[in-house]
């Protein structure tokens, strides 16, 4: 299928490998790594299993005060930047955007309930499609068919999603708006596509711990996403 042959593109078989927990020398041709991408990718969110990503890197390393300030297309097809986005609230929620990604879709209603219940309380949302194939009209449709109440964002050359090192679909990133930390990057939740009742809840608690003045329990979760095509 398209989605299995964007999988297993050359260009993404070591962060596919590295994102299912594979660790291998690359030695060898593609005629022998796709093979095993194309087992690892049966197993991954495409099919709606659960498989194994590895954890973020460390939060804590990372301050982004530069991204606040990075030029995105808006759909309207003006330039907007996360700071316009925040306006004066202390935190950005920064998703990253994929449409093809079954993960995305799963968690569409959960960011939007997010949204809803901290969008009065100095917390902003906002989405960021850093995908090679992103156009205004495409992401108009997909806006709008999706209801979201936040802003959808084109980042052009995947610069902020370099910068905050986001390879996956539904990968978070919370961004102090006043130090220019990132204070927690990683999943929405620890659901894949199939949601659960009992799913830890890593945006949502590290908001409330924000917001609380406390230390943030986990800064750092496992990114449970399609890989995102930025090239």
């Amino acid at each position: 299928s398209s989605s299995i042959s964007a999988w297993c593109k050359s260009d993404d078989l070591p962060r596919l490998l590295s994102h299912m927990g594979a660790h291998m020398v690359l030695k060898s041709s593609r005629a022998v790594l796709a093979p095993l991408a194309l087992t690892l990718f049966l197993g991954g969110c495409g099919a709606g299993t659960q498989a194994a990503p590895t954890a973020s890197p460390s939060a804590s390393v990372v301050n982004a005060r530069d991204v606040l300030t990075t030029p995105l297309l808006s759909l309207d097809g003006t330039e907007r930047t996360l700071g316009d986005v925040a306006g004066g609230a202390r935190y950005v929620v920064i998703e990253f955007f994929s449409h093809h990604c079954p993960c995305q879709r799963a968690h569409d209603k959960r960011m939007i309930d997010l949204h809803e219940a901290y969008k009065g309380r100095g917390v902003a949302f906002v989405l960021v499609d850093a995908e090679a194939s992103a156009t205004k009209e495409r992401d108009r449709e997909e806006a709008e068919s999706r209801k979201y109440p936040f802003p959808l964002l084109i980042d052009r050359g995947a610069k902020i999603a370099e910068r905050i090192e986001a390879e996956f679909a539904t990968y978070v990133a919370i961004l102090d708006t006043s130090s220019g930390d990132i204070v927690y990057r990683g999943g929405i939740d620890s659901d894949h596509s199939h949601l659960t009742e009992d799913a830890t809840p890593y945006v949502k608690n590290a908001l409330d711990d924000l917001l609380s003045q406390k230390r943030v329990r986990k800064t750092d979760t496992k990114a449970l996403g399609c890989v995102l095509q930025r090239s």
